[in-house]
């Protein structure tokens, strides 16, 4: 599904070039879970920010199920990501006056998914927030 090939990333930092990652070999199998573990500064937001297609490698390949994201234009990053990526932000925002059931369903309905409200209750109770589907954020 997820497949990193010779994945490098540098910054240029005052005139001196911050390598990042350097030739980062990975794959990911449908159904697999991973975590990206390690100290501050040592990659893991740069590996999430290319993986979504957020940020372009400085060489290597991200492949998403086969298709390298470099080739994808910038509509059919966003596509690839409403349809296909969930991305939680360490400062992720919900809409305060909405329920969670409210928080999850409006992206759907905004993507025209079918069936919205019912994919959401799916969704919260596979997360385990099935008893909290009525609760606003402040009380999650």
């Amino acid at each position: 599904m997820i497949r990193l090939k010779q994945l490098s990333m540098s910054y240029e930092l005052e005139g001196k070039q911050l390598d990042i990652l350097k030739g980062l070999d990975l794959s990911i199998g449908n159904g697999e879970s991973i975590a990206i573990v390690g100290p501050s500064g040592s990659g893991k937001t740069t590996i999430l920010l290319l993986l979504a297609g957020l940020e372009i490698p400085s060489s290597g390949q991200v492949y998403f199920d086969n298709v390298s994201l470099t080739d994808l234009d910038a509509d059919q990053l966003a596509d690839l990501r409403r349809d296909q990526l969930g991305i939680v932000f360490q400062s992720f925002h919900l809409v305060p006056s909405l329920s969670a059931l409210d928080n999850v369903t409006l992206p759907l309905e905004i993507a025209g998914a079918p069936s919205a409200r019912e994919k959401a209750r799916v969704m919260l109770t596979q997360f385990g927030l099935g008893e909290r589907m009525r609760h606003y954020p402040t009380q999650l």
